[in-house]
C-alpha cells in the first residue's frame, strides 16, 4: 500500500521466452545438441517451451526417462514414428547412458528419430552431461554427429520487450543472465523488487554448483586450478583443454569473448561465490569418475612395471639387496606396517622391490640408467617419468579429481616403460 493507504498493484511477472534463440539455432542447423545443464534449463521446462514457440510450429519432446517400452523390453518403435512435429527435442537422453538397458534403447530410439529428420523435421539432442560425455557406441551418434548449441546470457537490453526496465535491470542484475536462475527467481518472487541479493547468491549457488558436477571431474579439476589456486577468470580458449573448454562453455559457465578469443568464467558472478561454488562442486563429487578409475588401473601397470624393470636391473638377488641398502629402514618399516609383523633383514625379504616408496623407486631408477639404460629409458626419461607421475600418483592416493591430461600423461609413460 502507498502512504494514502491504497493498494498498490504488484507487477506482471516477466513472461520470457527462455528457449525462443535455442529454437531459433535449431531452424537452421536443423540437428542440435544441447547441454540442458541447470544453469541452460529452466524448472518449467515444458510450460517455457510452449511459450517459446515459433509461430505456430509443433514441438514434441521425447524423453528418454520415460520411454515407451514393449513387453519384449523393446523401445516401442511404432508410437516414436507415429509422431508428428516440427521440432523433436529428445530430452535426458543421457539417463541411456545410465540403465541397463539404456544403450539397447539408444540404437533402437536412432533410426525412428532419423526418419524424422530426413522428412524435413528439425531435432534438438538434449543432455544434462556434456556432449563428450557420450562414448563411441551404436546410437550415440544421435549426440555427437551434431552441432554443439551454445547459448549466449540474456541481456538487459532483450529482456526490455517483457517487462519493465526495472525488472529487467535487476533480473540480470540478481541472475547474471542466465536462464535457470533467472527462471526460478521470477517463480519465487513474481515482484522482483522483493528478491534480495542472498536470495540471488542462494539461487546462484545451486544452480551453478549442480551445473560444474553436471560437467564432470576434468572440468572440475581445471576449475579448481585456474580459479582457485590462480584467481585467474579468463584464459585464452586454446591454452584451454579443448573438452574442458566446449563443456565449460556450452553449459553457461564460461562465456567467449570473441574480441580476445579468451573464455571468462561466470561473468557477472561475484569472485567469492564462483569460488565457493567451485569448492562445493569438488567436496560434492562423491563417485569415482571413470578418468579416476582409468588412472589408477594405469598407475598400477606403471608402477609394478618399473618394480620389475629395477628388479631385472640387479644380475643377482645379493645385488638387488645391495641396490635397496640405502633405503632399508624405510623397506622394512613399510613391510611391518602392512603385514603387522616384524620385518625380517633385508636379505631375507621376499620381493623386497615391492617395499619401497615410489619417489625413492623411481630415484634408483634415475641413478642406474646414467650409465646403462632401463627398460630403454635413459635417466632424463626417468626424471620426465617422476616429475609427471608422482602428483598424478599423489592425487589418486588423495582421492582428489584428476585432469583433462593426466590419463594421456600415464599412458605415454606406460607405453615408454612396455614397448
Amino acid at each position: 500500500m502507498d502512504a494514502a493507504g491504497i493498494k498498490i498493484k504488484d507487477e506482471e511477472p516477466l513472461n520470457i521466452p527462455w528457449y525462443r534463440p535455442l529454437l531459433e539455432a535449431v531452424e537452421v542447423k536443423r540437428h542440435l545438441f544441447w547441454h540442458s545443464s541447470k544453469l541452460n534449463q529452466t524448472k518449467n521446462f515444458l510450460a517455457d517451451l510452449e511459450t517459446s514457440k515459433i509461430e505456430n510450429h509443433v514441438i514434441n519432446v521425447i524423453d528418454c526417462s520415460r520411454l515407451q517400452i514393449q513387453p519384449s523390453h523393446d523401445l516401442d518403435i511404432d508410437s516414436i514414428e507415429s509422431l508428428e512435429a516440427d521440432i523433436f527435442i529428445v530430452a535426458n537422453f543421457d539417463t541411456l547412458l545410465t540403465i541397463n538397458h539404456g544403450k539397447t534403447w539408444m540404437r533402437q530410439l536412432r533410426p525412428a528419430v532419423m526418419q524424422h529428420l530426413g522428412r524435413g523435421a528439425r531435432l534438438i539432442v538434449a543432455s544434462n552431461a556434456p556432449q563428450n560425455h557420450f562414448p563411441a557406441i551404436d546410437g550415440s551418434s544421435l549426440a555427437t554427429d551434431c552441432v554443439q548449441y551454445i547459448g549466449e546470457r540474456w541481456r538487459y537490453d532483450q529482456l526490455l520487450h517483457y517487462g519493465t526496465p526495472e525488472n529487467a535491470r535487476r533480473l540480470v542484475s540478481l541472475s547474471a543472465g542466465m536462464p535457470g536462475p533467472a527462471a526460478e527467481l521470477i517463480d519465487r518472487f513474481p515482484d522482483l523488487s522483493r528478491a534480495t541479493g542472498k536470495d540471488a547468491v542462494a539461487c546462484l549457488k545451486n544452480h551453478i554448483t549442480a551445473t560444474m558436477i553436471q560437467c564432470g571431474s576434468d572440468s572440475i579439476s581445471w576449475l579448481e586450478s585456474a580459479v582457485l589456486l590462480r584467481g585467474d577468470r579468463q584464459t585464452p580458449y586454446d591454452e584451454i583443454p579443448a573438452n574442458v573448454a566446449t563443456t565449460l562453455h556450452a553449459s553457461g559457465l564460461g562465456s567467449l569473448d570473441f574480441h580476445t578469443d579468451c573464455l571468462e568464467i561466470l561473468p557477472g558472478v561475484s569472485d567469492a561465490t564462483t569460488k565457493a561454488c567451485v569448492e562445493l562442486a569438488e567436496r560434492s563429487f562423491l563417485d569415482a569418475p571413470p578418468q579416476w578409475t582409468k588412472i589408477a588401473a594405469a598407475l598400477f601397470t606403471f608402477e609394478r612395471t618399473a618394480r620389475a624393470l629395477l628388479a631385472d636391473s640387479a644380475a643377482t638377488q645379493e645385488a638387488l639387496v645391495d641396490l635397496l641398502s640405502g633405503h632399508t629402514e624405510k623397506i622394512r618399516r613399510n613391510f611391518t606396517a602392512e603385514n603387522g609383523i616384524p620385518a625380517p633383514d633385508l636379505s631375507s625379504l621376499p620381493n623386497p622391490a615391492r617395499w619401497i616408496d615410489l619417489s625413492d623407486l623411481l630415484d634408483l631408477l634415475i641413478n642406474i640408467s646414467e650409465n646403462s639404460r632401463v627398460g630403454g629409458l635413459t635417466s632424463k626419461q626417468w626424471s620426465m617419468a617422476k616429475s609427471e607421475v608422482l602428483p598424478i600418483r599423489n592425487k589418486i592416493q588423495h582421492m582428489r579429481l584428476p585432469s583433462a591430461g593426466d590419463k594421456r600423461a600415464i599412458e605415454r609413460h606406460i607405453r615408454s616403460v612396455t614397448r
